[in-house]
Order: structure tokens, then sequence, then C-alpha cells
């Protein structure tokens, strides 16, 4: 999984896709191996669990956990350059 393809995941999923939340969290583990990208992949990392969290459990705020990891992944993008 891209960057590009993880941030299309996260715009449109409403139910965690275990093939495709795997090959995100793959990307994550990889990036965090870098040490210039260990704390925006970790950013990153949090706030995708718990947006998949707020999915799974059927939350209201799960759109705002979505946001955050949105944003999280975009200053991860910034740091990919």
């Amino acid at each position: 999984m891209t960057l590009d393809q993880a941030a299309d995941y996260l715009a449109v999923v409403e139910r965690p896709d275990v093939q495709k939340d795997l090959a995100l969290t793959r990307l994550i583990v990889d990036l965090r191996s870098r040490p210039e990208l260990a704390r925006p992949a970790g950013n990153f990392q949090a706030a995708f669990v718990t947006f998949q969290r707020a999915l799974l459990e059927e939350r209201e705020d799960a759109e705002d956990h979505r946001f955050h990891a949105m944003t999280c992944l975009a200053e991860l993008r910034r740091a990919v350059g």
C-alpha cells in the first residue's frame, strides 16, 4: 500500500477491511523504521487505530477520528516528502 492508497482508503472506509488494514499497518511499520519518520508515522498509527476502533464500535465520533487520522496522514506525507 502507498500513502496515496492509504488516503483513498481512509476517505471511504465504513467497515474495516482486514487485508487493507494489514497492508496499511505494514506500511506504517516500514515508515516507523526510518528515524526521521518515526514520530509522524507513530502519530498516524495511533490515529488510525483509534479510528478503526471507532468504526468497529460504530461510535458517533468515528468521523472526527477519520478527520484526525487524515490530518496525521497528511503530516506523514509531508515528512516523507
